[in-house]
This record gives structure tokens, sequence and C-alpha cells, in this order.
């Protein structure tokens, strides 16, 4: 065989070599968990200067979160070792830093839209200001804990998850929300024994679903406290309301709530 046809075939074998497996000239391949699924994908990936979707961090009892004006999804895991750690597929668009014991989680872009956090402690405050929040909490990182909504946003809280092993659903003792600036909270599906609520031109809504003993309100300036549902029965049994009452109104607390209006 002459030198240049054995050139041209080991040309066309290596061309097929490589359409074959792509991963050879340092393309990786990623299954839809977002990892490696081969070996050469893997190396490639080692190589690169790509972060770890898996961040460890120092303790902390306070989180601070700016969204940015953008949607963002947190998720609060409880760990059931002392550490805590950070993932997310877009943590190179979010700024992640520990400072004193607070957690500030800033969104750096449109793609910096979610984390999830593995918190080996209980939390005292979450605030959450410029986004559009959706959260969920492991129950067992509550202990009488601060919820502070701020700058225009939109809480969304949809429950406090639980341990496999806990088929009832266990009582936050007690909670706190303040919503100001203009801001909405949504209190979707919990049990909590007290529920102290301070709005300064904020909105607080709670559904059917909600289970509450007790519910303080203080409301100030455009402010206002209301059922999503407020036709159907709700499960706030007490619903303590004070403050600048102008913007509330007691219709649409929703049926079977006991309506106490102070001065």
């Amino acid at each position: 065989m002459k030198t240049s046809n054995i050139i041209f075939c080991s040309i066309l074998a290596l061309i097929m070599l490589v359409g074959c497996i792509p991963q050879l000239l340092g393309l990786m391949k990623i299954g839809p968990d977002n990892k490696p699924v081969d070996f050469l994908s893997r190396f490639w990936f080692d190589q690169s200067d790509q972060p770890s979707h898996q961040h460890s961090l120092p303790k902390f009892r306070h989180i601070e979160l700016d969204g940015g004006g953008r949607n963002f999804s947190l998720t609060l895991n409880k760990n059931k070792s002392y550490a805590s750690e950070a993932f997310s597929d877009t943590y190179k668009n979010l700024s992640v830093a520990v400072k004193n014991d607070t957690l500030f989680i800033t969104s750096l872009n449109k793609r910096g839209n979610y984390i999830t956090l593995d918190i080996g402690h209980q939390l005292s405050h979450l605030t959450v200001k410029h986004a559009d929040v959706n959260v969920i909490i492991a129950q067992e990182l509550v202990d009488n804990m601060h919820l502070n909504v701020l700058g225009q946003s939109e809480f969304v809280f949809n429950h406090f998850t639980r341990e496999e092993a806990d088929t009832l659903q266990k009582v936050i003792p007690k909670l706190t929300v303040v919503v100001s600036e203009q801001s909405k909270a949504y209190l979707l599906d919990s049990y909590i024994g007290q529920l102290d609520v301070d709005l300064q031109e904020g909105l607080l809504r709670y559904s059917p679903k909600l289970k509450v003993d007790t519910m303080n309100v203080k409301l100030a300036g455009k402010s206002a406290v209301s059922s999503t549902q407020f036709d159907d029965n709700n499960q706030v049994h007490v619903l303590n309301v004070s403050g600048d009452k102008d913007y509330f109104r007691k219709e649409l607390i929703g049926q079977n709530v006991q309506l106490n209006l102070i001065k």
C-alpha cells in the first residue's frame, strides 16, 4: 500500500474515532444529573476550571439573600452532621460568603437563581430582599426563627420539611415574620403555635392549609393580612390584629377564624 494511502486511511480512521468518541478532543459528556458520565469526561472535568457544585461553609446563624430583583429558589435542609454545605449547579453565578455569623447570598445574574443549603445547626434569621423567592425549610432548623422580607420582595413559604420517620406534622412553637418596603409574604402549609407578624407597608396572606394556634399581626401604613381563600374554612384559630387597620378587611380572613381587633 502506498504511503499516501496509509496516511489517508489513518486520517480517515482518526476522524471516525473522534466522531464516535468526541471526548478525545476534550469534550465532556454530561448526564441529566449534571455529572460526567464516562472516564474521559470525568478526566476532562477534573482538569477544567469549573467550580465544584458542593461547597463547605463556616458556621452561621443568619442568612441574607439578595436576589437582584429576580426569581429565586431557596431550600434549607437539615444536615445530619454539624457541617454546612451549599449546592448549586449555578454556583458561579452567585456570590456566597460568610461574614461573622451571617451567610450572604447574592444573585449575580439571571442564571444565579437557586441554591440548596444543608445546614448542621439551627437558624436565627432569614432575610430576603429584592427577590421573588420560593422557600422550603427543614423544621429541625427552626427555633423561634425570624423571617424578614424587604425591598419589594415576594416571599412564598411552602412548608417545613421533616424527617421520613416523622409521620405526624410537628408544631413549630414560635415564628416571627416581618414584611416591609412594599413586600409580600405567602404562608402556605405549616403548623405554627404562635405566629407574630409585623407588617410595615407589607402584605401577608395565608392559605387554608396553614395551621396556627395564635396569630398576632401589627399593621403600619398600607398593610393588610388576609386568607388566599377567604370563602373557605381556614385553620388560623385566633387572629389578633392591632395598629393601622385602614387597609384591613375582616371579611377576607377566612371562615372559622376568631378575630380580635386590638386598639
